[in-house]
């Protein structure tokens, strides 16, 4: 992952090692769980698509591909998408025969600019009002109408561009704020990217946010009010408005920022959140200068200690919790005293006291410009044996007990190839899928009855460990400039968001899933940046790693199920382990291929969206799919 921009503090999430369990081993297939067959049903017209060409710059193609075409909201047990003649079609189940429900809910104008420049449209709700962006260059606001339709309210002016919607809520009864972003070409620096005279052109991502006066007058014309604008080199993975209105927080691939940014002091331009779960990446006292590395069964840590310590001046103590080890002379000083990440053997571990001889605390002896007194230090060194053999940790110390020391772990090219194989044993070939009603029997000989990913030696497929960037940016409602700013690094990366949908008397917090070394932790995301754990997906950003066709994916609201859509074929879900120290957890697989036989070519999968606590609908460009399961929950 790239790293974070050196001239600004680096915030690190924490994560909550609790979630997670080291000794996870492994997803297992499930043939009979809640999940039923799916419904299918063609569309009473395709989803209207922007034609993209071969010209197009690939920062516009890359959201492009990242859109999703079907919306649904807090409370809504109906999901929306506009189609090819743009209408704004209202998509809802009927519970009893499970039968899919189409409806036409507005005529929107069709677009007055070139193809070229038109965008997909976008839909936003706020209460009662639903925010659509034909795509086009028409912004309607309307309000909800009698079975499944909405009426006009007014047609919303001073908006530059084509944009698209991100978000909405009502601050007050007449009040309206919205977040939408328009592409553009720039030829100057963006946010906190300095580009050169000579740079070309590229896109960038113009977000602002707007309110809207509501006069109570119908199918009136609102002029839209610009409060703030803020620039990026990506489109945003989430962007939400704060429940007050006073600010909104951007996720996205690269810091976003102003002009304004520009011409503040590095110290000034990215002040620490409020409350954050999260540390300064540099370790602080009262731990000294140390690095660790691991192996399967061991870790060794090394800390530099005066060059006259004896062993008499060093004092340790090993619990299976945590280490504590001190110097006693000349002054006492202590050298690490913490809570480890997980369970060590305190017998089978030992401290020895070393010459510095080698170059592993960043000294190199071998450099002529060194002086001897340079490298004139001895080095205490910690054999700690792991509980739980065979697991990797994240990190040396909890980092939810030990503020400000995150210090990453010392790895070598052939350690992390030894990784990298050791890990192949979530990417095993998948079995044949059940497609027909009453078939798990007949299909129970022929699928594996050993966990699907627990391949041990052959991959079967290439595996991007890397994973996009994240970084969380804080805007007050009236400025470019960032209020807080967090660019984590080292293996946190984005993984997903959550689906729109909860109950109507849940509080909608957004959810942040982040992909933290090959695991997943959920954090719910409240004003100021604060970050609160909400649970965690054992191994599971390895294995959306190997999905290498994943078009969206998304975890319910309460956390409990994570979903991959492929672009055709398959979804996969991964249930929440029952209890926190299972070993392994529930996979599920659905397969879609059934709306081939309604329409013949379905197309690739555009949208994907929960509507309700137990149904998720799949929008492809010529059928949409319902996915549902049992409530509760049962898993046997």
């Amino acid at each position: 992952m790239p790293s974070a921009d050196p001239t600004r503090p680096v915030y690190v999430p924490t994560p909550r090692a609790r979630l997670l369990n080291p000794l996870f081993d492994s997803y297992k297939l499930r043939l009979d769980g809640p999940f039923r067959d799916p419904v299918h049903a063609a569309l009473p017209r395709e989803v209207g698509l922007v034609p993209s060409t071969a010209h197009a710059p690939l920062k516009k193609l890359q959201a492009r591909s990242a859109f999703n075409h079907l919306f649904a909201f807090p409370g809504r047990d109906e999901g929306l998408y506009v189609d090819e003649a743009f209408r704004l079609m209202s998509l809802s189940i009927q519970k009893d025969t499970r039968a899919i429900q189409f409806n036409e809910a507005f005529q929107l104008p069709q677009p007055t600019v070139p193809t070229e420049a038109r965008e997909y449209p976008s839909i936003q709700r706020a209460g009662p009002y639903v925010l659509v962006s034909n795509g086009g260059g028409s912004l309607l606001l309307l309000r909800d109408g009698p079975e499944s339709t909405f009426i006009r309210v007014a047609t919303v002016t001073g908006i530059e561009g084509v944009q698209v919607l991100v978000d909405a809520i009502l601050v007050e009864e007449n009040v309206l704020l919205f977040l939408a972003y328009r592409m553009e070409e720039h030829d100057q620096g963006v946010g906190h990217v300095r580009e050169t005279a000579s740079s070309p052109p590229r896109i960038i991502f113009r977000l602002g946010l707007f309110s809207v006066t509501l006069n109570g007058q119908a199918d009136e014309e609102l002029n839209a009010k610009k409060l703030s604008v803020v620039e990026g080199t990506s489109a945003p993975y989430l962007a939400k408005i704060e429940a007050d209105g006073r600010g909104f927080a951007i996720a996205s691939s690269s810091l976003y920022g102003g002009p304004e940014l520009r011409k503040l002091e590095p110290a000034t331009q990215l002040p620490a959140p409020t409350h954050v779960l999260g540390t300064i990446s540099t370790p602080s006292a009262p731990f000294s200068e140390y690095r660790w590395h691991q192996t399967g069964e061991d870790i060794t840590v090394s800390i530099r200690v005066p060059p006259t310590t004896t062993q008499r001046d060093i004092h340790c103590v090993f619990t299976p919790t945590s280490i504590k080890c001190k110097l006693r002379r000349p002054v006492e000083t202590m050298l690490i005293n913490a809570a480890l990440f997980d369970l060590i053997e305190p017998r089978e571990s030992l401290w020895v006291l070393e010459d510095d001889a080698r170059d592993d605390m960043s000294v190199n002896l071998e450099d002529d410009d060194v002086s001897d007194d340079s490298h004139g230090f001895r080095v205490v060194t910690l054999h700690l044996h792991k509980t739980h053999g065979g697991t990797r940790w994240d990190e040396l110390l909890d980092p939810s007990l030990n503020e400000g020391a995150v210090v990453d772990e010392t790895l070598d090219a052939a350690e992390l190839a030894a990784f990298a194989t050791a890990l192949d044993k979530y990417t095993e070939d998948e079995p044949e899928v059940i497609t027909t009603p009453g078939a798990a029997a007949a299909a129970a000989a022929t699928v594996p009855t050993h966990p699907l990913h627990n391949a041990m030696t052959e991959r079967s497929e290439e595996v991007d460990f890397e994973g996009p960037p994240v970084a969380l940016t804080r805007f007050s409602a009236f400025s470019p400039v960032p209020t807080q700013a967090m660019h984590p690094g080292g293996a946190h990366g984005w993984l997903c968001g959550a689906f729109s949908w909860r109950p109507a008397a849940a509080p909608v917090v957004p959810l942040l899933c982040l992909r933290t070394d090959v695991d997943c932790l959920v954090y719910g995301l409240s004003s100021h940046l604060s970050l609160s754990p909400l649970g965690g997906f054992d191994a599971l950003g390895f294995v959306h790693a190997s999905k290498r066709d994943a078009r969206f994916t998304a975890v319910t609201g309460d956390c409990g199920l994570a979903f991959v859509c492929e672009t055709r074929g398959h979804v996969y879900v991964y249930a929440k382990k029952r209890e926190e120290s299972d070993v392994v957890a529930d996979q599920y697989i659905v397969n879609l291929r059934g709306a081939e036989e309604v329409v013949g070519d379905a197309g690739n999968v555009v949208g994907f969206q929960q509507i309700g606590e137990t149904a998720v609908l799949v929008l492809r460009e010529r059928t949409v799919s319902l996915i549902d399961w049992a409530a509760p929950r049962e898993q046997t």
